[in-house]
């Protein structure tokens, strides 16, 4: 779901205290509540609410698209267990001390006169430890306030033992965050059980005919399909585009568009399932 840009709203001390007690920055998994939600904070550009099996269909609040297509690859990755989003770096004493050491001015509302909580857009588990990630456009790099507020959050999270990471537009704004986002767009939805258990004819025929034949491009294989069965057009799509989401088809998320088609295959972990 995208909705509207929204201004940033102030902080003062009871709102920062309100916040704590909501839980907010606390929880894993299903539990985690984002510090703030995209119909309160500041955006840059389109929001996005979306939610999946990763985290249990818990709602990410994700405040622009490069947040979304970042959110997609931590998505597509199989060894990532949890994300969360716009993460807190609680309690505020440590990063005002950290800035102090830095000889940095630590954020602070300038209405208000609150110490600014200051976030990491992405904290992320997964099987091989923990990371964060900070996401901004390439010319914000070169500002000087940027890189000294990134500097807080880099010293706050090493001492955690966390590395933190700028992840740049010119990294995510590619065709394979386009491509992701394409095969993410079919995937099951809340209600939905694994694709496998849902006995519709033609998910064994896809993957009988593509693990027996490498020759059957995605629309190719598609559109005979949708013929053979006398189905509206795209349903064999569809359903492709769900083997794709749920990891039991292959393809080369790094090539062209693959939603004008693209090579499959079964995915290494099902080879002779079928």
């Amino acid at each position: 779901m995208v909705v509207k840009k929204r201004r940033q709203s102030d902080i003062d001390e009871a709102k920062y205290e309100r916040m704590l007690r909501e839980g907010r920055g606390q929880g894993a998994g299903a539990t985690y509540l984002p510090w703030f939600r995209v119909d309160e904070g500041r955006s840059l550009g389109r929001c996005h609410r979306t939610a999946s099996h990763l985290t249990d269909y818990r709602i990410h609040h994700l405040r622009s698209n490069l947040e979304y297509f970042a959110y997609l690859e931590y998505w597509w990755d199989e060894a990532v267990e949890d994300i969360r989003e716009h993460y807190p770096l609680l309690p505020l004493d440590r990063t005002l001390a950290i800035a102090k050491d830095l000889g940095i001015r630590h954020p602070r509302n300038q209405r208000t006169a609150f110490w600014i909580p200051q976030t990491v857009d992405f904290f992320v588990v997964s099987r091989h430890g923990l990371h964060a990630a900070a996401i901004m456009d390439d010319a914000a790099w070169k500002a000087r306030r940027i890189r000294q507020r990134f500097a807080i959050a880099e010293a706050y999270l090493a001492a955690e033992g966390v590395p933190l990471t700028p992840r740049f537009a010119s990294q995510l704004r590619t065709q394979r965050s386009r491509n992701l986002m394409w095969i993410y767009d079919a995937r099951p939805a809340l209600l939905d059980g694994p694709i496998l258990e849902c006995g519709h004819p033609m998910v064994s025929e896809i993957l009988h005919t593509i693990s027996h034949s490498t020759s059957w491009p995605s629309h190719a294989l598609a559109q005979a399909m949708d013929r053979a069965h006398g189905v509206a057009p795209g349903t064999a799509l569809y359903l492709i585009r769900r083997l794709l989401a749920e990891r039991i088809l292959a393809t080369n998320v790094d090539g062209p568009d693959i939603s004008r088609g693209c090579p499959l295959s079964v995915d290494q972990k099902w080879h002779g399932h079928f």
